[in-house]
């Protein structure tokens, strides 16, 4: 049997990277595209991530291992994104294009519901210049969206405590905010998401809390 098929490439999905990376003041994340990818005859020889943006062709990107790529997005820009693969016989396939742009909800928008408890705070390196602060544990900021990937963005330092969310009624999980030094605009937490419509709830959960901005990517 002669092998004339490029290796299998599915799932290829977004995910923003988290560990308290920064989020640029102009809106910009770091942000991991994660993919599947098997040959039941040759076996797989490498990939790449290719990117278009409107008006330019596709191009490879990204700091790229078999199956994960590290690359930027900026807010409010389109792409979109596939991964090319090759066997070790030489024949390559293209994974299913998929689109990526990523909005930044910052804590001043209209599309929040702020429980009382929840107060904006003016913070000169904050995103958007503000955030919102609280003590304690706190009835939930509640906001709705569209998308596949979702990130907290707050600011950490010694004295911060502990937020608390959950997406889709789901179990909640406690997010840190202590560090060993002050820090702003830090994505503290983030998730995957089937794409589609999310709600997700975000509650001051012990000692000093803040949330200065959601990430999401359509």
């Amino acid at each position: 049997i002669i092998d004339r098929v490029g290796p299998t490439v599915t799932q290829l999905r977004p995910r923003i990277a988290g560990g308290k990376a920064t989020l640029t003041r102009k809106g910009a994340a770091r942000s991991w595209l994660q993919w599947n990818l098997g040959d039941a005859w040759s076996g797989v020889r490498s990939a790449v991530l290719q990117r278009k943006r409107p008006g330019s062709g596709w191009r490879t990107v990204g700091k790229v291992s078999n199956k994960t790529a590290l690359v930027t997005l900026k807010s409010g820009q389109s792409n979109l994104f596939r991964v090319k693969a090759w066997d070790k016989v030489g024949n390559y396939s293209y994974s299913r294009n998929i689109a990526a742009r990523l909005s930044v909800r910052d804590s001043n928008s209209r599309a929040w519901k702020v429980p009382a408890k929840w107060k904006t705070k003016k913070a000169r390196k904050a995103y958007g210049g503000s955030l919102l602060v609280t003590t304690g544990l706190t009835d939930s900021l509640r906001t709705s969206f569209q998308g596949k990937a979702l990130a907290i963005v707050s600011s950490v330092g010694p004295k911060r405590g502990f937020l608390r969310v959950r997406v889709d009624d789901g179990t909640w999980t406690a997010v840190s905010l202590r560090a060993g030094k002050a820090g702003h605009r830090r994505i503290v937490w983030s998730r995957a998401l089937t794409p589609g419509t999310h709600k997700v709830e975000i509650s001051g959960y012990r000692g000093l809390s803040t949330l200065d901005a959601l990430l999401i990517i359509r």
